[in-house]
C-alpha cells in the first residue's frame, strides 16, 4: 500500500518470508495493524512460524535402474500452504520436471533435487540418488589351446570382467560339451570338428554385444597310409624317388631305409629322394602328428646291377661283299634284358636286333671291321665282346662273271642311266646301292638279248653308288657316280 509523505511519506510493506534468525526459519500466518509514529495508517504483516511445519521427502521408484530404463520420481509434502510449485533438477533427463512425480531417464548415476514452493512462497527441498547400472564391458582374450585333438577336454578362461555376473560360452559348430558355462572358466569336450569359441559377458542389465572369440583347430590322428610308390627294383648307386600319402595333410612322415641307402631330401614329408646302395632291403614309413601315429607301411626293394660281360661272338670270320643271311650270336648275358650290336659300315642287321642272335646282310659296300655286342638293362651296359670280320670283294669290281655283254652309261650321270644287255641270261636282278648299304633302286629284268633300259636317277642324292646285276650264280658290279 502507499503512504502520504507530507512529513516524509513512504511505502512500507513488511513481508517477512523465510527470514532466518539464529538458525531458525519463520513464516507468516496472520494479519495485524500497527501504529507507526507520526502516521495514522494501517499496515499488513505476517506472523512468522517455525519451518518444521513444511517438510518434503523425495524418492525414486526404482532407485536402481539399468541404463536406458526409466524411474518414477516422487515427492511427499507435509505442511505448507497449497497450492505447491514443484521444480526437479537437473531437468535435462526429466520428462516435465514441474510435476510432483515425473519420469526420469538418466544415463549415469545421478542425484535429483526437488524444490517445493507453497502458496506463501515458503520453500522446502530434498534430494534422491538414482543409481544407473550398465552392461559390463567386452571381455578380454580367451586363454586356452587353439589346437586340440579330437576327444580332448581342454580348459578355457577369461579374466573376470568388472560388473559382469554371468558368462555365456558357445562353440560353433557345437562341441560335444561345455562344462561350467556361466563362469569365467570352462572345460570344453571337443568332438572331431574344428570350431570357434565365443564368450559374452552380462549382468542384470544385459550382455555386452561384443564377444571374445578364439578359433580352435581340432586335429585327428592320421589314418592308414597308402602304399609306397616307386620302383620295385633299383640299380645300385642310382638316385630314386619314393612317396606315399595319407587322408590328412598336417602330419610328419618318418622314413626308414637300409643302412647303405642315403636319404638326400624329403625326410619328414610324404616324398623322399634317395641314393640306393648295393643291398636290397625294406623301405618303411609312418605318419605322426600331435594326436597319434599310423602303423608303418613297408616296401621291399630289390637291387639290380649292370649286366655281366658278353661272351665270345660266334659266326664267320671272313665274308664276301653281297652276302646275306649270315648269323652271329653270343651266349645269354647275366642280368641283360637287351643286347646292343654294332657293325662295320655296309653290314646291316636284318633280324634279331636287341637279342643275343642276329642275322646280317653284307652289302657290296661293306668293309672290314669289328662286330661288337654288349648286354644292357635299366642300370646300364655290361662289358662288350668284339669279333673282327674280314670282308672281301669276292668278284672284283671289273670282273664280269655274267656271260652277257653289259654297258651302263653315261658315268658320271645326272638324270638317267642307260643300261644295255646282250647275252644268254634269261632273267637278272638289277640293284643300285649307296655306300651306306641302302638300296635306292631294284628291279627284275627279263629277256637279255638286245635289252635296253633307261633308269631315272634325277631324284637320287649325289654320290658314289654300286650298280649290280645278278642271276643267282653270276654277278656284275659297276661303280656309278651321280652328279
Amino acid at each position: 500500500m502507499k503512504l502520504n509523505t507530507a512529513i516524509g511519506l513512504f511505502l512500507l510493506l513488511l513481508i517477512l518470508t523465510g527470514a532466518q534468525s539464529l538458525g531458525n526459519v519463520w513464516k507468516t500466518d496472520t494479519k495485524a495493524c500497527v501504529q507507526l509514529t507520526g502516521l495514522n495508517k494501517n499496515i499488513e504483516f505476517r506472523k512468522l512460524l517455525p519451518v518444521n511445519d513444511f517438510i518434503v521427502t523425495a524418492s525414486a521408484t526404482p532407485d536402481v535402474i539399468c541404463q536406458g530404463l526409466m524411474t518414477q520420481l516422487n515427492v511427499t509434502v507435509a505442511g505448507g500452504t497449497p497450492p505447491f510449485a514443484f521444480s526437479w533438477t537437473p531437468a535435462s533427463t526429466i520428462i516435465n520436471p514441474t510435476l510432483a512425480n515425473p519420469l526420469a531417464n538418466p544415463f549415469e548415476t545421478i542425484m535429483y533435487h526437488i524444490t517445493v514452493t507453497d502458496y506463501n512462497n515458503n520453500i522446502a527441498t530434498d534430494s534422491v540418488l538414482v543409481t544407473v547400472n550398465h552392461a559390463p564391458p567386452a571381455p578380454g582374450p580367451i586363454a586356452g589351446n587353439h589346437a586340440v585333438c579330437a576327444g580332448d577336454t581342454a580348459a578355457y578362461s577369461i579374466v573376470e570382467v568388472a560388473g559382469g555376473t554371468h558368462y555365456s560360452w558357445s562353440v560353433s559348430p557345437p562341441a560335444d560339451s561345455i562344462i561350467g558355462n556361466g563362469n569365467p572358466n570352462v572345460m570344453i569336450i571337443w568332438g572331431t570338428i574344428s570350431g570357434e569359441i565365443q564368450v559374452l559377458v552380462g549382468n542384470d542389465c544385459g550382455n555386452n554385444p561384443i564377444p571374445s572369440i578364439l578359433p580352435v583347430t581340432v586335429n585327428v590322428p592320421p589314418g592308414p597310409l597308402n602304399p609306397i610308390h616307386g620302383r620295385d627294383s633299383v640299380c645300385g648307386g642310382a638316385n630314386e624317388t619314393f612317396y606315399t600319402s595319407g587322408p590328412i595333410k598336417s602330419v610328419n612322415y618318418y622314413w626308414t631305409v637300409p643302412s647303405d641307402v642315403t636319404i638326400q631330401s624329403g625326410q619328414g614329408t610324404d616324398t623322399i629322394h634317395v641314393t640306393w646302395g648295393v643291398m636290397p632291403g625294406n623301405l618303411s614309413v609312418y605318419a605322426k602328428n600331435d594326436c597319434g601315429e599310423t602303423q608303418a607301411t613297408t616296401k621291399w626293394i630289390d637291387v639290380k646291377t649292370v649286366p655281366g660281360p658278353a661272351g665270345l661272338i660266334t659266326g664267320k670270320d671272313t665274308v664276301c661283299q653281297g652276302t646275306d643271311n649270315q648269323i652271329y650270336s653270343v651266349l645269354p648275358v647275366f642280368g641283360s634284358i637287351e643286347y646292343l650290336w654294332t657293325m662295320p659300315a655296309g653290314v646291316v642287321i636284318t633280324a634279331g636286333a636287341g637279342t643275343n642272335e642276329v642275322r646280317l646282310r653284307f652289302d657290296t659296300s661293306a668293309i672290314t671291321g669289328n662286330i661288337t655286342v654288349k648286354g644292357s638293362n635299366d642300370c646300364g651296359y655290361g662289358v662288350e665282346s668284339s669279333k673282327q670280320i674280314n670282308i672281301k670283294n669276292c668278284t672284283g669290281i671289273d670282273h664280269k662273271r655274267l656271260e652277257s655283254f653289259i654297258q651302263i652309261y653315261p658315268n658320271p650321270a645326272r638324270n638317267e642311266l642307260i643300261l644295255c644287255i646282250s647275252g644268254p641270261e634269261h632273267q637278272l636282278t638289277a640293284t643300285l646301292t649307296n655306300l651306306f648299304g641302302q638300296e635306292v633302286y631294284s628291279e627284275k629284268l627279263i629277256g637279255m638279248s638286245g635289252f635296253m633300259k633307261i633308269i631315272h636317277i634325277a631324284g637320287f642324292a649325289k654320290g658314289v653308288y654300286l650298280f649290280k646285276l645278278s642271276d643267282g650264280d653270276g654277278i656284275y658290279i659297276e661303280k656309278v657316280i651321280i652328279q
